[in-house]
């Protein structure tokens, strides 16, 4: 999860302006944009998995529509190439470029992951989990600890492991981007110009393709195509290569000048969306087609919303995007996905002695009562845990 500090938008006035000035400092849509991200994960996990469909009419339609709401993930993975390829890009000639890079993840990625982790790793030491049955939803039949010492649990849960822990199960996209970002600055370290354009392109077409090919000769293809960084490489490249656009002033006015194409191809690739849902092909890992065309379609729906973002800033979409509690809920992104099904389960635990399955009004509010609990805890941690190591990693200079 990128911290959401990179280019501003280039003004919306003064057109005759030769080179539009870009510069590394904050864009408040961008946190929006992330805000949005974990919301969305938080409406999946919090309401689509815990309410049964059927099981209320005024609550069935919404849920239908939400069953996109996973792909959250698939916005952070944008963002995450666009935010990490931008300061790569931007820091290319340093002498410290691998090194700063490498200790400035480690200080905003591993610090509240060992916590989590240790955290999870303590129950299972102290038989928590025996303590009340409910907490077999939290800590169910687990892959071997050294994977998340690792960063490659998505290898297990792809080759058919058990994948049933639900405290962990957040964490196979820090493994896609952990690994996404071992090989990230070897590629803008390695290749310009068009050769790293050609590189891009390349995997972008390439990741669809790997995804076909696991799904139609592999048992458990289609949770590999889910949560491996190769086949997922599409979201986290296009997200690069809006990084590369946003420098190229003649490239970036271009796309400025011809917007409302951008805003009708989006509205296309929402159209599609939709139909995936209309037609029960929404789900990430049992349809065939989202596994195989949607994951792909679903990138460049996501870039587009990145881009109309950065140019439509004074637009309604701009004034959502920098909604201050939108921006304030990206802020602390990364500690609620973390978090948030733990808590989710430790209130259902204690209250009902149950899983997360929310059948009458007393247990929607507490799946509130979790969400709220969330919240505070990641804003604690973002205040005097998360944001003084990030300080203190950013004095490692490029």
């Amino acid at each position: 999860m990128a911290t959401a500090t990179i280019l501003e938008a280039p003004p919306q006035v003064q057109p005759a302006r030769k080179t539009p000035n870009f510069s590394a400092r904050h864009v408040p849509e961008l946190d929006g944009l992330r805000g949005l991200a974990i919301l969305m994960v938080l409406i999946r996990h919090c309401v689509y998995e815990t309410h049964v469909l059927g099981h209320s009419r005024w609550i069935a339609a919404p849920l239908e529509l939400s069953s996109l709401t996973w792909s959250g993930v698939d916005l952070f993975f944008v963002l995450s190439g666009f935010l990490l390829g931008g300061i790569l890009l931007d820091n290319r000639d340093s002498p410290h470029f691998f090194s700063t890079f490498y200790v400035r993840r480690a200080f905003r990625i591993l610090p509240l992951y060992a916590v989590v982790v240790g955290g999870y790793y303590i129950c299972i030491y102290l038989e928590f989990q025996g303590w009340i049955p409910a907490t077999r939803w939290l800590f169910g039949k687990d892959i071997p600890w050294y994977s998340y010492l690792t960063f490659t649990q998505n290898f297990h849960w792809a080759a058919g492991g058990p994948n049933a822990a639900n405290w962990m199960t957040a964490t196979w996209s820090l493994a896609v981007e952990e690994q996404f970002y071992l090989v990230l600055p070897a590629i803008l370290w390695f290749l310009s110009g068009r050769k790293l354009y050609y590189a891009l392109g390349s995997v972008v077409l390439a990741a669809p393709l790997l995804r076909l090919y696991l799904v139609t000769h592999f048992s458990s293809g289609q949770m590999a195509s889910f949560c491996l960084m190769p086949c997922r490489a599409d979201a986290l490249l296009l997200g690069v290569a809006a990084a590369v656009l946003v420098r190229k002033p003649t490239a970036w006015e271009t796309v400025r000048t011809h917007r409302k194409w951008l805003a009708f191809a989006w509205i296309v690739l929402l159209t599609g969306l939709l139909e995936f849902v209309y037609l029960k092909q929404a789900d990430p890992i049992l349809s065939f087609w989202m596994t195989t065309i949607g994951f792909s379609w679903m990138a460049f729906f996501y870039l587009g919303l990145l881009l109309i973002g950065l140019i439509f800033t004074d637009g309604p979409l701009g004034k959502v995007l920098r909604n201050r509690w939108l921006k304030a809920l990206g802020t602390i992104s990364y500690g609620v996905y973390l978090i948030h099904k733990p808590v989710l389960g430790m209130v259902f635990d204690y209250d009902h002695k149950k899983w997360p399955l929310v059948d009458t009004t007393t247990e929607r509010w507490m799946v509130l009562a979790a969400l709220g609990i969330t919240f505070a805890i990641a804003s604690i941690s973002w205040t005097y845990f998360e944001k003084p190591l990030l300080r203190f990693g950013r004095t490692a200079k490029y």
